[in-house]
């Protein structure tokens, strides 16, 4: 594609004539807006961690603590790497930001951070984004606000909290998109709004999830058709809820089959996991296969307990004992 040439051209240049002031920020746009797009994500991390040299060595400190924010949150957490390392990253950099005042990076990372801990059970309250990391009422400026609001909703989903999960998608809407002008943590954001929207669809057959939930779903494929290497899995497991819903069991047992191949296969430990929980639920709702449905359950846990998510192993092994029991 023209934007991807276009892309490694500047940084071709900017390594050419090695001005790492500007290197970092060329790394920064060009991963962030298009490369973690075009290209797969494994092959930004290095990237986004050479900006973040260059720019502090250059003194650009702004975009390298952006290259930082990709290298440590953004790219593994869309890649579902284990959580333990965004935990241990940012008690590690958020001091340092501090002591810069990079105040607008510090309630990013703060952000992220506290979803991780919240994810890792070290939260008072499993769905409210507050804790040891992030206080109440910080990180006030509209691009910290939103992405605070999204990162609750991505806590109602990994929860179970779909009602909640798919209401905040319809409230916020394309408001991350637009707010951050496409970066790079949009593919799961708009993705995550459809696994929402389609969870309550499928629940209560109703439009108001339904319809969005389709759009983001020819969105996806779309991406698809245009070669993006990223979302192959998000369309998948996508195909699996749509056909679950107009009620094409086979194929939605292939697709749904299909997609945590592919999740697994690249390493998304959280959607590995995702992906087993939906499709045991629509095993046990559609099908009425409780053997199966508790396989993939199980298997739910296995990944989610990879993944570093231990609260949400706790919640989901206390609730398979009890179905045990019953």
């Amino acid at each position: 594609a023209m934007s991807t040439f276009l892309a490694e051209t500047a940084l071709a240049i900017q390594e050419a004539i090695q001005s790492k002031y500007l290197e970092c920020q060329t790394i920064f746009l060009s991963s962030f807006y298009i490369l973690s797009w075009t290209k797969p994500l494994q092959s930004q991390v290095s990237l986004v961690r050479r900006g973040y040299s260059l720019g502090m060595r250059a003194g650009n400190v702004e975009y390298a603590f952006w290259c930082l924010n990709g290298a440590i949150y953004i790219y593994p957490y869309i890649m579902g790497k284990p959580l333990q390392a965004i935990d241990t990253e940012s008690a590690k950099y958020v001091p340092l930001l501090e002591e810069l005042q990079q105040n607008e990076h510090v309630w990013s990372f703060r952000g992220a951070w506290q979803l991780a801990l919240n994810l890792m059970g070290e939260a008072e309250n499993d769905l409210v984004l507050h804790g040891t990391a992030l206080e109440e009422g910080q990180g006030e400026s509209e691009i910290n606000k939103v992405s605070q609001r999204y990162q609750t909703s991505d806590l109602y989903l990994f929860f179970g909290e779909y009602k909640l999960a798919a209401e905040s998608a319809l409230e916020r809407g394309e408001e991350f998109n637009a707010v951050t002008n496409g970066t790079t943590l949009v593919m799961l954001e708009t993705f995550h709004r459809a696994i929402a929207l389609f969870a309550m669809a499928r629940k209560t057959k109703k439009p108001k999830y339904s319809k969005p939930a389709h759009r983001i779903r020819r969105k996806i494929a779309g991406w698809v058709k245009n070669g993006f290497p990223n979302v192959n899995h998000y369309d998948a497991f996508l195909q699996a809820e749509h056909a679950a819903l107009r009620g094409r069991k086979e194929e939605a047992k292939h697709q749904y089959q299909e997609a945590i191949k592919l999740a697994a296969r690249t390493g998304h430990l959280h959607h590995a996991a995702l992906f087993n929980e939906r499709f045991a639920d629509f095993l046990q709702v559609d099908l009425g296969d409780e053997e199966e449905a508790s396989y993939r359950l199980k298997e739910a846990i296995r990944w989610y307990g990879e993944w570093g998510a231990r609260r949400k192993v706790e919640l989901m092994t206390s609730a398979l004992a009890q179905k045990g029991e019953q």
